[in-house]
């Protein structure tokens, strides 16, 4: 029995749509930004209260519902003239949707959202700077010096979580005097010694760890989500862009005829095919048919080849240029009315449009060529299918 063949992989694809309509596509081997957010996401939310070492009722159930609540909560801290601020931010929760949105786009990215993911790595990263009150890790809290007694006869800072082996021993002389403990000394355990530190940037909390760590560390699984979105906007922003035919730009412009006409060697070409003696495209008075070029021009693939005039305008079609992303050719959508004007830019038709007789130019029979038109058009786009 004849073996059945394989079915060949689904390659897989980055989309990008941008405002002028647009759609950018590359060959994307990496992981799916989907698997490496819900990852994170399912790591987070598995790492409970008491895996962080909490156990007030006011404090989020586990370390997702710690990040969307970060910025909202108001937890300050003072020692002496030194105060723990609350974050600058309330945009745990919105930022968390966001990112959620984005997952559930499988790889297909709305030139927004690269811009969402920008902003988020900048925004993170500007809590990193050295000392900063904002990051985690830098969260202050005061640590009890207790005395043989078990009474609190000095403080001393800690950063990134309270739980330190002194606030231990603190409790441990303390009765307890609710719960099924009632009568016994409390017995509160301390947190891992690395969540904590006396010294600023060195402690890695739980939500330093959910944030900003680039080793998997207990109690997560996964990395934090800054080293993971920076990994995955690096790896979309290095890929080479092609545009899709079936989603071409979209160029409503007046005046861009002109600059199309003199950046693009390939639209001067189509051009000249529109405007040629015998052409499909011009009626029997040798005007232009306007919206067959213009579908025609739409199978064209135009190169960015990168002279700075090229650039100028490919940028101007797709305003991705701040995005830093390359981009290798693109379709266009242009208007009739532009497709006209271009073809008024090549020499030789002009020429032969002012040459042509009375009889040429007041002839009865102006659209007698227009099914020959479609037909070439029909013809192009028949050679393109198949291809981006």
């Amino acid at each position: 029995m004849a073996a059945k063949s394989k079915k060949p992989l689904k390659k897989k694809e980055m989309r990008i749509k941008t405002t002028s309509g647009a759609v950018l596509v590359a060959d994307f081997d990496g992981d799916p930004y989907s698997t490496l957010y819900t990852k994170w996401r399912d790591a987070c939310k598995g790492t409970k209260r008491v895996d962080l070492f909490m156990t007030s009722e006011k404090v989020p159930t586990n370390l997702l519902e710690a990040v969307k609540a970060s910025g909202t909560i108001e937890r300050v801290y003072t020692y002496g003239d030194m105060v723990s601020p609350r974050s600058p931010n309330e945009g745990g929760v919105a930022v968390i949707a966001e990112l959620d949105k984005i997952m559930n786009m499988n790889n297909d990215l709305q030139k927004g959202q690269l811009k969402f993911l920008q902003g988020l790595i900048k925004e993170l990263e500007s809590h990193t700077t050295p000392n900063s009150l904002t990051n985690p890790r830098n969260i202050l809290f005061s640590d009890p010096v207790i005395n043989a007694k078990g009474n609190i006869i000095r403080s001393i800072k800690v950063y990134g979580h309270y739980r330190t082996r002194r606030y231990q021993r603190w409790r441990s002389k303390k009765v307890d005097k609710k719960g099924k403990n009632k009568g016994s000394f409390e017995s509160v355990p301390a947190c891992p010694r690395s969540w904590y530190s006396e010294d600023m940037d060195t402690a890695k909390p739980p939500m330093w760890l959910a944030l900003y760590s680039p080793d998997v560390v207990a109690p997560l699984t996964t990395k934090g989500i800054l080293p993971i979105i920076e990994e995955y906007y690096d790896a979309v922003k290095d890929l080479t862009y092609v545009g899709v035919r079936d989603s071409p730009a979209r160029i409503t412009s007046r005046t861009i005829a002109q600059d199309l006409y003199e950046a693009f060697p390939e639209i001067r070409k189509e051009v000249g095919e529109w405007t040629k003696e015998g052409s499909p495209f011009l009626k029997t008075d040798l005007t232009l048919y306007g919206s067959e070029a213009s579908e025609s021009l739409s199978t064209v693939k135009i190169y960015n080849k990168g002279t700075p005039s090229q650039a100028e305008v490919f940028n101007a079609i797709l305003k991705v240029q701040q995005l830093g992303i390359d981009v290798d050719y693109i379709y266009i959508n242009v208007t009739p009315l532009q497709c006209t004007r271009m073809a008024n830019m090549n020499k030789d038709y002009v020429s032969r449009l002012k040459a042509r007789s009375a009889k040429v130019r007041l002839g009865s029979n102006k659209r007698a060529n227009k099914e020959a038109a479609r037909a070439e058009v029909a013809r192009r786009k028949g050679q393109n299918t198949g291809s981006k």
